[in-house]
């Protein structure tokens, strides 16, 4: 009636196991690697926009625009319209909208989706920009938090290393 098959061709328990293991290994050792990268890229993005805002803040002195004179959010209510034309309109903003608080005895402000301009933020600079990186090891310095400048205590709302940018004019 039916005949049995007695030598069927097929993988073995221990075949198909090595496989998923190999397929684990490379899942482990490359997975962080993709997944990080988006955050690198928003870093590299922060870094470039604070660097486009270091070189019109600079142009803008050259050209007679007054540097502003406190602490204050980057967006588009900072700086002259000339300075705006220049960044083609509209200040960059942060990918992940971190946020600062700038206090002084008149008003709070909350720079949500903002990097932040420092007056006088150390001694021997007019200024600093500052960024809050996601990834620690893209930041140069400590986020400003705490500090008191120009009448403006700034206070840092998240974990992390900031990318800061010092400039004299």
């Amino acid at each position: 009636m039916f005949k049995i098959k007695t030598n069927i061709k097929g993988f073995t328990l221990i075949e198909l196991l090595m496989v998923i293991l190999i397929i684990g290994l490379l899942a482990v050792i490359f997975i962080p690697m993709v997944l990080g990268e988006p955050r690198n890229s928003r870093d590299t993005l922060r870094v470039s926009d604070l660097r486009k805002i270091q070189n019109i803040i600079i142009a803008s002195d050259v050209n007679g625009i007054a540097v502003p004179l406190t602490s204050q959010c980057i967006n588009n209510g900072s700086f002259e319209m000339a300075s705006l034309a220049m960044m083609g309109g509209l200040a960059p903003s942060d990918p992940l909208e971190t946020s600062w608080v700038i206090e002084d005895p008149d008003e709070t402000l909350a720079c949500d989706g903002e990097y932040l301009f420092v007056v006088n933020p150390t001694t021997g600079y007019d200024f600093g920009l500052y960024a809050r990186m996601e990834v620690v090891k893209n930041g140069n310095m400590a986020c400003p938090d705490g500090v008191l400048t120009d009448t403006h205590t700034i206070t840092n709302n998240g974990p992390g290393e900031c990318f800061g940018v010092l400039q004299k004019l």
